[in-house]
Order: C-alpha cells, then structure tokens, then sequence
C-alpha cells in the first residue's frame, strides 16, 4: 500500500497497532503534529501507536560524521540526512508535546524511557 501520512487511505480506527518508524525526521516540525494526528485517527480506542525515531545528541554527532564522510566519498551531501538538517532532528520532550494534546480517550500512549 501506497500512502501519505497527510491522506492515509484508512478507515478510522482500522488497526489495533499503527507503527511509525524513522518518518517524523523527514517531515517539516509545524507538519509534526498533524502527521501525528492523523496516526491516531487509524488507531483503534485501547490500540497503541509507536513512534520511532533518531534523536539525542549522539544522533547529530553520528548524523553530521556521516554526513561529512558520505561528502568525501560522493561530492554531496546524503539526502536523507540533508532533510533531517533541514527540517530538524525530533526531540522526544517536542514529542511528548505534541501527544499530551491528544484527548485522553484516544489510543492509549506509552513511552519508553
């Protein structure tokens, strides 16, 4: 299947699981929280929705090193991780924001320490 996290081709409520992993890296902050949302809107009340993704400061350091060697090697910069630069690298305190939002009979939110 073929989608856009902005027109998932969803029914409300489809699935019990929604897994989102290394996505929100590649979409521009203020579009974070609808992206989210939306996540949400296919989550099944009592499903769960798990976000995965690069953040930390190890991350910028690992992610600017590559960058810098994937430089050397090809004459420019990667373009995944030129986008990561671009629209940011997520933070898990941004994260947290954006789900204490969300209404407390929406899909049950956990988070990993």
């Amino acid at each position: 299947i073929k989608g856009n996290i902005f027109d998932l081709p969803f029914d409300r409520e489809k699935f019990e699981l929604v897994l989102c992993l290394d996505t929100l890296e590649h979409i521009p902050f203020d579009k974070r929280e609808v992206a989210i949302t939306n996540l949400l809107k296919v989550t099944k009340k009592g499903g769960y929705l798990f976000l995965g993704f690069p953040c930390g400061k190890l991350t910028r350091i690992f992610e600017r090193l590559i960058n810098n060697l994937y430089i050397i090697v090809t004459g420019v910069e990667h373009p995944w991780l030129k986008e990561h630069k671009e629209y940011g690298i997520p933070t898990r305190d941004k994260i947290l924001n954006i789900l204490e939002k969300i209404p407390p009979n929406s899909p049950q939110k956990r988070r990993k320490k």
